[in-house]
């Protein structure tokens, strides 16, 4: 099984820094799980040694693979950065020319929404707008998804049983809750979920990385 490739289709739609993420902690749940197991089993079998490699060397693929699509990406701003720099040389005199005709006049007021969970008003712009039309401020949209990580009945995050969108939200999160969500969100989703046997592990075990116990002859 090309574990890799099932991966390209789990992370898809996740941002480099949240798939990284997800990679590294299978990566240290399967380094933790063979210590334990050679902690109270012994040490790991033949069958157990060539699976684990196995494991681990498609792991390192995804994580290349990760390592040059962060690579597109940075390419892809700075060449979008040095259009914008050269667009806004093109046309900077223009500007300048218009805006030493044009009286200065007072700078537009800053848009703000009311935040229906704690009611505070803030600018429009550090706030999402749920399905049903309501407005979330990013704190309060933070802590909604940080429950999630620890309450299962709260996912997945909703206002008036209409799911927030992730593409969308999650720009609005804070680094550590987006990283973490965007790991859980894995699991969560899955229905027919298989952990870890091992009591001192009870890891997680993604569909595309289970693999099997067979039995020799």
């Amino acid at each position: 099984m090309d574990v890799c490739s099932d991966w390209q289709h789990v992370l898809h739609g996740t941002d480099v820094e949240t798939a990284q993420l997800i990679i590294q902690l299978q990566a240290e749940d399967i380094a933790a799980f063979t210590r334990n197991s050679e902690l109270h089993n012994g040490p790991e079998s033949a069958d157990n040694e060539f699976a684990r490699r196995v494991m681990q060397d498609e792991l390192r693929r995804c994580q290349a693979d990760q390592r040059d699509r962060k690579l597109g990406e940075d390419i892809e701003d700075g060449a979008n950065e040095h259009e914008r720099a050269a667009e806004t040389a093109a046309y900077g005199w223009a500007y300048d020319h218009w805006a030493d005709r044009v009286e200065e006049g007072p700078p537009e007021p800053i848009k703000t929404i009311e935040c229906t969970s704690c009611t505070e008003h803030v600018p429009a712009d550090q706030a999402v707008k749920a399905p049903c039309g309501h407005d979330y401020c990013d704190e309060c949209l933070d802590k909604l998804y940080t429950d999630c990580l620890t309450d299962e009945t709260l996912f997945s995050p909703r206002c008036c049983h209409g799911e927030f969108s992730w593409i969308i939200v999650r720009h609005h999160l804070s680094q550590r809750t987006r990283s973490k969500f965007g790991s859980k969100r894995i699991e969560l989703e899955t229905t027919d979920r298989t952990y870890c046997y091992d009591p001192t592990c009870s890891a997680f075990i993604p569909p595309a990385t289970y693999m099997p116990a067979t039995t020799g002859s």
